[in-house]
């Protein structure tokens, strides 16, 4: 019984509260972690040893890594692939030119590239391609074109692009020939399937100049056709009698937009005020993508290309593309003063 109750007192003093709250101390006892300081202050981890009074960690940082790396401790042998050569900067020039650079060491053409003597860093030749250039193209042209075709008066031997309104759509189908580039868009068949069976292109300067005249359109606005609406049309009639509809300048389809934006010269490159159109034609999907990639002609016909590759463009699609070797051949005839 003795047992029992002192363990029930136990328990009442444990888990049971007390009926009058123990007064706090009047003042509190606070528990302190004494230790001996250092009269000197403590060291941080980097230590301020350049000339400013100025601590920036990035400094002493680089300083305190200078150190680890560029002393090597003492009788250690330093090996090193860089072999420094103690000579005036003329003769080291000479010496350096006398090693030939190799083409096929990208890390060696790089730290070259970094080399400077006295200021002026030596040029890196940039080797130039030996023209005529064997290529293999797929094309729906004839080559070489004649850009600057006069068709004889009799009417024999007309203008591939005048004469055929199919020859610029169509051409002769995709083919995979073999050429000679000649660097400025000259380029001769030479190999294939059907390389040499056909007359080279014959391109008269006016049709020439219509395509030069889109490419040099600031930025074209496009509008609907008057008279020419997708609802009701017979495309089928239109593929029969092509000559007799517009057609788009970027793919084969009939045309129903059009550019009419403020031209500032005519199609022979004359200076005109208030002329309207630059003679870009477009169907209903090229309008479409012509909004949708903000007015950029070559986006519309790579799209094109990836979405159809054997019919998605025009054969002669590549006269419209920004900087192409018919707009290149044009304008330096006009710069040079030659007519012909």
């Amino acid at each position: 019984m003795a047992y029992t109750l002192s363990r029930l007192a136990l328990a009442k003093r444990l888990f049971l509260k007390p009926k009058t709250p123990t007064a706090p101390s009047s003042t509190p006892q606070h528990q302190y972690s004494l230790r001996k300081r250092s009269a000197q202050p403590p060291l941080t981890s980097f230590l301020d040893e350049d000339d400013t009074d100025d601590y920036d960690p990035k400094v002493e940082r680089a300083l305190l890594r200078r150190k680890r790396i560029c002393k090597p401790p003492k009788g250690s042998v330093s090996r090193s692939l860089i072999v420094k050569l103690q000579m005036a900067s003329e003769d080291a020039k000479g010496f350096l030119a006398s090693f030939p650079l190799s083409q096929d060491d990208d890390d060696q053409n790089e730290m070259t590239t970094g080399m400077d003597f006295d200021g002026d860093a030596p040029p890196i030749p940039i080797p130039t391609p030996t023209y005529p250039l064997l290529r293999t193209i797929t094309t729906s042209l004839p080559h070489p074109i004649d850009p600057f075709y006069l068709p004889p008066e009799d009417g024999t031997l007309p203008c591939h692009f005048c004469s055929s309104p199919s020859y610029g759509i169509l051409g002769l189908g995709p083919r995979c020939i073999e050429i000679l580039d000649y660097g400025n868009g000259h380029w001769l068949e030479i190999g294939g399937a059907e390389a040499n069976a056909h007359a080279p292109s014959r391109m008269c300067v006016t049709c020439a100049l219509e395509r030069v005249h889109i490419v040099e359109c600031k930025r074209h606005h496009i509008v609907p056709l008057k008279g020419w609406r997708v609802e009701g049309f017979d495309f089928e009639a239109a593929y029969r009698s092509l000559p007799n509809n517009p057609w788009c300048s970027l793919c084969p389809n009939p045309a129903f937009f059009g550019c009419a934006a403020r031209q500032t010269g005519n199609v022979y490159l004359e200076p005109v005020d208030g002329e309207v159109g630059c003679g870009l034609l477009l169907c209903e999907s090229c309008e479409v993508w012509m909004r949708v990639l903000k007015g950029d002609l070559k986006a519309v016909v790579d799209r094109n290309q990836i979405e159809d590759p054997l019919d998605g463009c025009r054969a002669d699609v590549e006269f419209l593309m920004p900087g192409n070797w018919l707009w290149g051949r044009i304008r330096f005839r006009q710069v040079s003063g030659l007519s012909h």
